[in-house]
């Protein structure tokens, strides 16, 4: 498939998180971040003409090397020592694990590497060309735009920030405060690796946008994601749901806009007596998850809120296939995978206009729209959902059929493995081009 004059394409991937296969456990049992890497990477396996090692910086397991029953190269990096190990400094800032995940690439010689996600230290090894290998870095969030302070903490009062940022959290290196100062450490580490590599992965028109603008001498490429498969197999349905069931997953920051959803539960209330808000994933009982259990109370909801904690994939399904409807009120996004996965079951979706979203939810056809932070227009467009069965079956069949096209995993995979081919060819021309300069 690639024109280089070999048969085989050696890919190496550096990952934020470890893979099922490096922690022991079954890969339906994985957490739901990350879910879309194990689906690309099992569909990849499957490619005759693709040779995957996978990388991860993880302090916490033991440095090693496995093999999957497919072939995949797993590669743990873990040489940070106690104070990376007791998360008391962040392996992202440690020269070490970029200078290891060098003697990786040396080693392994591949032919591109792949980074997911411009969060972690991985795009440097592009960036300030520590390798010979063109890399590739596929977006997921764009920290430097998550970073700004309305993003990052809406429009909570400074005195509650300040109150959540006790001594204690301090000494303990926690709190909302603590968490934000790092978040700017890592925006800033984001930036060097967005001005300084040249190939991109997106699937938005703002994460295109925000690329452009930031690196005009970039390439960037549309390639979308393979979801993961009980997503596929499901089918939501207004007859088999609960009726005034709201839905929404993740809401243990600010930047989620859980307090806006409870806002509009609050609204609705009076009219759905029945009305029930399902939060799936873990909350805390301190910091931001603190201040989200005292909004749930004021506002007399207790009875009408369940803690779902943090499910696996069939259960997700089962909960997306219960709900009336699925909400993203979140402050900034680009593509939340949680919203696709709701799309492809055709659950009703509602959304804030913010980031990428808009190009994931069109506007009265696969879901509905509302300015974030606006709970009244929130708290509106579920009743029209609530009271219209048409209007949501409408909704849930177009975003069903808009999804699987979008996240077909066949189309995804031959998408990714043009890509990587276009880039390795690419980046053999313009090596040519500067050798014949020199000479």
């Amino acid at each position: 498939m690639v024109d280089a004059g070999y048969g085989i394409m050696k890919i190496l991937w550096f990952t934020n998180m470890p893979f099922p296969a490096m922690l022991g456990i079954e890969d339906r049992l994985h957490a739901a971040s990350g879910g879309w890497m194990t689906a690309l990477l099992q569909s990849l396996s499957e490619e005759p003409q693709a040779e995957i090692c996978v990388a991860c910086v993880a302090p916490r397991l033991a440095e090693a090397e496995l093999v999957s029953d497919r072939g995949v190269r797993f590669h743990a990096i873990s040489r940070g020592g106690l104070p990376q190990r007791l998360r008391l400094r962040n392996p992202d800032n440690n020269s070490r694990y970029l200078d290891a995940c060098v003697r990786l690439v040396e080693r392994v010689r591949p032919d591109i590497i792949h980074v997911h996600g411009s969060e972690r230290l991985y795009g440097l090894l592009g960036a300030r060309s520590l390798v010979s290998a063109p890399v590739v870095v596929s977006l997921q969030g764009l920290l430097h735009d998550y970073a700004r302070w309305r993003h990052y903490f809406g429009v909570a009062p400074l005195r509650d920030i300040l109150a959540d940022q006790c001594r204690l959290n301090l000494l303990q290196g926690r709190g909302s405060l603590v968490e934000y100062w790092k978040f700017l450490g890592s925006a800033r580490r984001e930036m060097r690796i967005l001005e300084g590599n040249r190939y991109f992965m997106g699937r938005t028109i703002w994460d295109r946008a925000h690329i452009e603008a930031v690196n005009p001498r970039s390439r960037y490429f549309h390639v979308n994601e393979i979801l993961r498969p009980a997503f596929y197999r499901r089918q939501w349905s207004v007859q088999s749901c609960r009726r005034h069931r709201v839905l929404f997953t993740n809401a243990n920051t600010y930047r989620r806009g859980a307090e806006v959803l409870i806002d509009a539960v609050s609204i609705l209330r009076r009219e759905f007596s029945d009305i029930q808000l399902a939060l799936a994933g873990g909350i805390e009982r301190s910091s931001y998850g603190k201040r989200l259990l005292r909004r749930i109370s004021e506002r007399g909801l207790l009875q009408s809120v369940e803690f779902l904690g943090c499910l696996n994939e069939d259960q997700m399904s089962d909960a997306l296939c219960t709900a009336h409807a699925f909400v993203i009120p979140s402050l900034i996004e680009n593509s939340p995978n949680s919203l696709c996965e709701a799309q492809l079951i055709g659950v009703p979706c509602v959304a804030s206009y913010v980031g990428g979203i808009p190009t994931l939810v069109e506007e009265g056809r696969t879901g509905l729209l509302f300015p974030p932070g606006d709970a009244p227009v929130l708290a509106d467009r579920l009743k029209t959902i609530f009271r219209d069965d048409r209007l949501g079956e409408s909704l849930a069949t177009q975003a069903r059929e808009t999804a699987r096209r979008r996240h077909d995993p066949k189309s995804v995979t031959r998408t990714v493995l043009e890509t990587y081919e276009l880039i390795i060819n690419d980046a053999a021309s313009t090596t040519r081009r500067s050798g014949n300069i020199r000479s």
